[in-house]
């Protein structure tokens, strides 16, 4: 069965969790979202807090949940957006985008691709 945006491709230039967790729900509905990272990864990675007590095995006492949950379905690149070789990289990963979630100060692409976000 098809999902709603099985077609849809979503550039996502943000941190953080709240508009990460959009970009995952795009993802969930079947959108192919790029997330696209300072060269020195989302802050949040690696900020969650350790699994706690003697229910989980040892392997899930470094795990991630929190960014995962956040950044599930989604693609990943580090990119420099503050060098011309790094925006104009972006500006080919979907020349336009179907949309964009990012703040408009750091778009790559044409101001003309519909935005998501703010």
């Amino acid at each position: 069965m098809a999902a709603p945006l099985d077609d849809v491709v979503v550039l996502e230039i943000d941190n953080w969790m709240a508009a990460p967790s959009a970009g995952a729900v795009l993802a969930d509905m079947g959108a192919r979202v790029i997330k696209i990272e300072p060269i020195s990864g989302d802050p949040m990675r690696g900020m969650s807090r350790p699994v706690k007590g003697d229910r989980f095995d040892e392997v899930f006492k470094d795990y991630d949940f929190q960014f995962d949950v956040d950044n599930r379905g989604k693609e990943s690149i580090a990119v420099a957006l503050d060098q011309p070789e790094g925006r104009h990289g972006a500006e080919k990963l979907s020349d336009p985008p179907d949309a964009q979630q990012a703040p408009a100060s750091r778009l790559p692409v044409a101001a003309s691709s519909p935005t998501i976000g703010a």
